[in-house]
């Protein structure tokens, strides 16, 4: 499940309306406008249907992309060595956090199907307009003609987002995010817990199994100490703390074998905690950024020397994603008893962790 069917089934009365109600009232409205005329109110209620969806597209992509970059800029800042607000969202593609990589991808996999989708409502507008006399009578069918392409589109777009695309480690981020500021609580090692088990679906690992005892007691001390560090809100350790060091894979209990239980991981696991901690992730972007240092030396490996350039399509999405920004900023903060804290079938205190890919 990914951003737009989250927000979209959590939603409130408005939202609703919006989503599911665009095509009656633009209908509606097009009858009364074009009195006398059902071909012409069809075909104008179909584009103004494309239009309101293209729309609200925008404004779920300025949505998702303010969650991936409130919830990853200072990780992959940290881990890049650049200063966090010079960092654009096209950057988010160089980097190697898988959670901040994830997210990135299928944001802009799905962006461009979404507007295609939304494009096909205005397809019978634009050939009626070209031709508008190809008909001479406008029947039920011709109508289904006409709305087909667009229902079909985004019929099709919903069922391959709900069920086609996996939920992912920064959807799990959204979700303990959102639960937080709604509800107050303290988060516990099983939140994060979800987040590392999608981490490693993200990146294509067996996930650790919680039927074993040496793996749950090897791990769990690790995402307590992370809860605990959370817990005491000193500004010092937050949600972008735990997107580095998950992301990273810092949070390791495994030899390079990826099956055997390694001490050795576990202590390097519980130093880049510490580390977090004392430095902060703008301590360790300087850091990163000075490969003069000892320190550094260790992730220079992994961090380019210098971003590429930008192509014309970065800097496309860059302003795209400035613009959705922009709309999203000037609306009403989202009303947080709106949100449910979990889906169907899952569990923020105890998710399900039993499968492994």
């Amino acid at each position: 499940m990914t951003y737009f069917h989250y927000y979209a089934t959590t939603a409130g009365k408005t939202d609703r309306i919006l989503q599911y109600g665009v095509f009656p009232v633009a209908l509606l409205a097009a009858t009364l406008l074009h009195k006398g005329d059902p071909k012409k109110a069809f075909r104008t209620a179909l584009a103004a249907t494309g239009l309101c969806s293209a729309a609200m597209t925008t404004v779920f992509m300025g949505l998702e992309s303010k969650m991936v970059s409130e919830d990853c800029r200072d990780a992959v800042s940290a881990e890049l060595g650049i200063p966090a607000e010079q960092l654009k969202f096209s950057d988010f593609q160089h980097s190697k956090n898988i959670i901040a990589r994830k997210a990135y991808k299928d944001f802009t996999r799905l962006q461009p199907i979404r507007y295609a989708t939304d494009a096909l409502f205005l397809l019978p507008h634009a050939i009626g307009t070209l031709m508008p006399n190809a008909t001479a009578k406008y029947d039920l069918v011709d109508k289904l003609k006409d709305v087909g392409p667009g229902l079909a589109g985004k019929s099709g777009y919903w069922l391959y987002e709900t069920y086609g695309v996996p939920k992912t480690s920064h959807y799990e981020i959204v979700k303990l995010s959102e639960n937080i500021e709604s509800t107050g609580k303290n988060i516990k090692a099983d939140d994060l817990m979800g987040v590392y088990q999608r981490t490693r679906d993200d990146a294509h690992l067996k996930r650790i199994d919680i039927g074993n005892a040496e793996e749950h007691q090897a791990l769990r001390p690790l995402l307590e100490k992370m809860a605990d560090a959370y817990n005491k809100h000193d500004g010092k350790f937050g949600m972008s703390e735990i997107v580095y060091l998950i992301g990273m894979g810092k949070i390791n209990i495994y030899a390079a074998d990826n099956r055997t239980i390694s001490q050795d991981a576990i202590k390097h696991s519980y130093q880049d905690i510490e580390r977090v901690i004392s430095v902060g992730l703008k301590g360790i972007a300087q850091q990163s950024h000075d490969r003069e240092s000892g320190v550094s030396a260790m992730f220079a490996k992994n961090i380019p020397a210098k971003l590429p350039e930008k192509t014309f399509a970065d800097s496309f999405l860059n302003s795209a994603v400035n613009v959705a920004q922009s709309i999203v900023g000037k609306g009403p903060k989202r009303r947080e008893e709106w949100i449910s804290v979990r889906n169907p079938g899952d569990s923020v205190d105890a998710p399900n962790l039993t499968a492994s890919r």
